[in-house]
């Protein structure tokens, strides 16, 4: 029997689940000692993380059921566990006769619970603790890693940075401002049900903005939403039904090695048949692209990303059904143009500059999202750079070992999920992350 591991895991979120999923299979299989792991996050309750954390039973997932489960080898866990558990239905009366298939974009609330009930099972193979803190430094010793927070220090023989996204992005005036407008969307859950205003700017056009309509019209809010970005693009539609699958439109041997021509061949496909099926054809591929492209391409590919991001990440069809009733109904609109700042105007409402002209609104609501830069000031990612280590490649941190996603040359540090943004073009969607999550746990157990 194999010594026991003491495995550090930083950040409590959807990454940390699957991590600690995978290290307590992989622990069941070779028969050692049951992993101590423990998991750092300043939050009262791991596994959820900022997505997974809303009490809205009309954020749901952008990917279907049959598309979330834990385990790569286990496809339609999730699906099962809907079917098998109905102790979900319990969390909202609209949950109790709602429909499950493969195809169904189930409520986040419900795949926090999934979460959660997979975290609970674990203990029989892995000694879970919760340190409720903030990590402050990540240091190499010969006896381990070291992890500090604040004066307190843990050694441990592995640690895995599943951080996820750093601060959410702000508009100036934002944080001096929040404590004496009616600012919202900066924390989960904190639009009021008692919501009211003529007008109300959501700031941000993507998937966050969806959340926030969804919401406002779940609340029975009846004002005018003007939504505003620096490109003015909406997420697009997840196709009415399944599709099926095609082939690749790449081949594994002669991958795209420019930003032209991976674009050049994402078009092709997509005159080919439906563009999403072309899109998601390119899944297994994407990264090992990515990693193929020198900085100068991924430069000129990034360029394009936010025109990507859109048809990547989808909205539900019945999601994207309800924001064009409410377009086509005059009380939702979309325009382009930078927020330069947000203040009061002295009278209970708000100001934002767009463009530096001023909008007034009743209310203000932050969908801007999370920054994906590992390298924001504030962020422990960052600090770790500052302090040798971690290493940058360009405008992404080293990875050592894409095989197993190692993060220094010595020592046992890993990354997963969010903090690798920039390395890879895909690792924020739980099909990304459970490959990782397998990846290392595969490694994290080996002395």
């Amino acid at each position: 029997m194999q010594k026991q591991s003491h495995i550090g895991i930083i950040g409590g979120g959807a990454a940390a689940v699957a991590l600690v999923a995978h290290v307590a299979r992989q622990a069941a299989d070779s028969g050692m000692d049951a992993p101590v792991i423990t998991i750092f996050d300043p939050a009262d309750v791991i596994g959820l993380g900022v997505a997974y954390a809303t009490r809205d039973p009309a954020h749901v997932l952008n990917v279907p059921a049959a598309g979330m489960s834990l385990w790569p080898d286990r496809p339609n866990d999730f699906l099962d566990w809907l079917n098998t558990y109905p102790g979900w239905r319990v969390l909202d009366p609209s949950f109790e006769d709602m429909a499950v298939t493969p195809y169904s974009f189930m409520p986040r609330m419900v795949y926090g619970a999934y979460l959660r009930d997979h975290l609970a099972q674990v203990n029989e193979w892995v000694n879970v603790t919760h340190c409720r803190a903030m990590v402050t430094n990540v240091v190499p010793q010969d006896a381990g890693i070291a992890v500090s927070c604040g004066a307190q220090t843990q050694v441990f023989d592995a640690v895995a940075l599943a951080c996820g996204n750093v601060a959410p992005v702000r508009v100036p005036g934002m944080e001096v401002n929040a404590p004496t407008i009616p600012l919202y969307g900066l924390r989960p859950n904190d639009i009021p049900s008692g919501f009211t205003g003529k007008r109300v700017m959501i700031l941000g056009t993507g998937l966050s903005m969806v959340d926030a309509v969804l919401t406002l019209d779940r609340i029975g809010y009846d004002g005018q939403i003007v939504a505003v970005s620096r490109h003015g693009l909406l997420p697009q539609p997840h196709a009415p039904q399944m599709l099926t699958p095609r082939p690749a439109f790449v081949a594994p041997d002669a991958l795209p090695s420019s930003a032209r021509g991976m674009m050049q061949a994402l078009r092709r496909a997509a005159r080919e048949g439906d563009w999403r099926a072309a899109v998601d054809s390119l899944r297994p591929f994407s990264n090992k692209i990515w990693r193929g492209l020198s900085l100068t391409e991924r430069a000129r590919l990034r360029r394009v990303l936010p025109y990507w991001a859109v048809h990547r990440h989808r909205m539900a069809p019945h999601v994207a059904l309800r924001l064009q009733e409410l377009m086509g109904a005059g009380r939702l609109s979309i325009h382009h143009g930078r927020a330069d700042y947000v203040r009061g105007d002295g009278n209970n409402g708000v100001v934002v500059g767009v463009d530096g002209v001023d909008h007034a609104c009743d209310a203000v609501i932050s969908a801007l999202g999370y920054r994906s830069d590992p390298f924001a000031p504030g962020s422990l990612t960052a600090t770790l750079v500052d302090t040798g280590v971690l290493a940058v490649d360009g405008p992404a941190m080293r990875i050592y070992d894409d095989a197993t996603l190692r993060l220094h040359a010595d020592a046992r540090l890993y990354g997963l999920g969010p903090v690798l943004g920039a390395a890879f073009i895909e690792t924020t969607a739980m099909p990304d992350i459970r490959q990782q999550a397998a990846a290392i746990a595969a490694t994290l157990l080996v002395r």
